[in-house]
């Protein structure tokens, strides 16, 4: 029995082979898209694992408070670079 299935999806993929060549390839374009966008999420992790591990703060706590002494520095440098009003 399963040689007569492998049997028949062997020759379907012979008699439409224009269709299997497109359907590998896209099944092959959707693992490679699926394995780089784990690459990707897990290199953006990895400076927040290693800044909380820093810190000894949860990564989203740190950042916050990194990114609230980056923003009132920005706002005391822009007062202080603005012209004064007289």
């Amino acid at each position: 029995m399963t040689r007569e299935i492998l049997t028949q999806a062997y020759s379907a993929m012979r008699h439409d082979l224009r269709k299997t060549i497109l359907t590998m390839l896209g099944m092959a374009w959707g693992i490679a898209t699926v394995v780089l966008l784990l690459a990707y999420g897990e290199g953006f992790g990895r400076p927040f694992r290693g800044y909380s591990k820093a810190t000894g703060r949860p990564a989203s706590e740190s950042m916050e408070a990194e990114l609230h002494s980056r923003l009132e520095g920005t706002r005391l440098e822009s007062r202080s670079a603005s012209p004064m009003k007289t």
